[in-house]
C-alpha cells in the first residue's frame, strides 16, 4: 500500500501510519512518511483494518481509512494534513 500526505500541496514527513498488526516484529506495518509525504505499507493478503496516521501538531483528513479483505496492491491513499 503506497500514498501521500500533503499540507498545502506539499509533501509532510515524519508523520507515523498505523494499520494496527505487527511485521516481524516490528511496531508498525507501516513506515513513517518520507520528507516528500510519501509512504509505504506492508500488509497481509485478505487485511482488513483501518490506516490511522499521527503527528503531533497535526490533525488529518480524512482520520481513518477502512479496509476490506485486501487481495491486491493499493496505490493513491493520500491524507492532508491539518495544522492544529
Amino acid at each position: 500500500m503506497t500514498g501521500i500526505i500533503t499540507q498545502g500541496g506539499h509533501g509532510v514527513g515524519g508523520v507515523m501510519l498505523d494499520a494496527g498488526f505487527l511485521v516481524n516484529g516490528e511496531d508498525t506495518a507501516c513506515q513513517r512518511s518520507q520528507s516528500d509525504g510519501y509512504f509505504t505499507c506492508t500488509i497481509p493478503p485478505t487485511w482488513s483494518g483501518t490506516l490511522t496516521p499521527s503527528l503531533e501538531g497535526y490533525t488529518f483528513k480524512p482520520a481513518v481509512i477502512e479496509f476490506k479483505n485486501v487481495t491486491q496492491q493499493i496505490d493513491n491513499q493520500n491524507f492532508e494534513a491539518i495544522k492544529k
